[in-house]
């Protein structure tokens, strides 16, 4: 594989007009580019189709690139598009039978590689839990799970490869994580499992040059901070009890939780129109404030 380094100077040549460069990039690419593409749509056929499509718009555009350094960022975002708009634009596919999805995988990977190692490690139970949750869950979400853990990209460009901000790029990590962990709960395997399970999966779906690489997750690469978490579990009863405790002042002391007293706003300082009535404030100096207690503001 070629260094990160390398890869820069290689899409330097190329924008100058180099043709050799401009092909051996090309080539170079395909084997992860694929790799990834298939990650996200699980289709092999489409991965084939899709990979030289962005290939050829990768060709196209290769001048519009305005940092060499971020390539894969923006290579990905391509492949992202190309993806998007093939779900957009293409009627689906009668819904494949996990059986029915499983063999094909297993045929075609196990021939692909013709790794006798690799070909136990695909006949385990165990990896077609893991490849069956990732198929459940959505689309957009093995693709910032490709990027972040198996692309190892920083979250910016993460957000360059799927055209939204930052903190949406943490907030739809975190989600990803989540999904999959239910999945892997329906398939008999512990939440604790996740770091492996993604690992395996990287694994198993690595281009042919890769094939006898292990693949390590670290449960650093899926931290997402404080932010996304809040965001990210909104909606949730974990997220509702975290946002409400966080609106009335919960704390701890000693071990015991405790109530601390609410500072109300004045109405003119309201901009929200979701309301709550967990508390009253009965501070008779208070005539100004809100009549009911407690809001939710984001």
């Amino acid at each position: 594989m070629i260094e990160e380094q390398t890869w820069t100077k290689l899409v330097k040549l190329a924008q100058r007009g180099h043709k050799k460069c401009t092909d051996l990039l090309a080539r170079e690419a395909e084997g992860r580019l694929c790799a990834y593409i298939y990650r996200v749509t699980l289709d092999h056929d489409l991965t084939q189709d899709l990979s030289q499509e962005v290939l050829l718009q990768m060709v196209k555009s290769l001048g519009s690139l305005k940092e060499a350094e971020r390539f894969w960022p923006w290579l990905y975002r391509i492949a992202q598009s190309k993806i998007q708009q093939h779900y957009k634009t293409k009627q689906k596919k009668a819904v494949i039978s996990e059986l029915a999805f499983y063999r094909d995988f297993l045929s075609r990977r196990s021939d692909y590689h013709q790794n006798d190692g690799l070909r136990q490690l695909l006949q385990k139970e165990l990896s077609k839990k893991v490849m069956v949750s990732m198929k459940q869950i959505k689309q957009q979400y093995r693709a910032v799970l490709s990027l972040r853990c198996f692309e190892q990209l920083s979250y910016s460009d993460v957000a360059i490869a799927m055209q939204c901000s930052e903190v949406r790029a943490r907030v739809l990590f975190f989600r990803a994580k989540q999904a999959l962990k239910k999945e892997l709960t329906h398939q008999g395997l512990g939440k604790g499992l996740l770091l492996m399970c993604l690992g395996l999966f990287g694994r198993l779906t690595a281009p042919a040059e890769a094939a006898g690489s292990t693949v390590t997750v670290t449960a650093a690469s899926t931290k997402v901070g404080l932010t996304a978490t809040l965001i990210g579990t909104a909606g949730t009863k974990l997220g509702v009890a975290t946002v409400t405790a966080a609106a009335v002042g919960l704390i701890s002391v000693g071990g015991v939780s405790v109530l601390s007293k609410p500072s109300l706003p004045e109405r003119v300082e309201v901009k929200s129109l979701h309301y709550t009535t967990q508390l009253r404030n009965t501070d008779p100096d208070a005539a100004s404030s809100l009549s009911k207690g407690a809001y939710e503001q984001w």
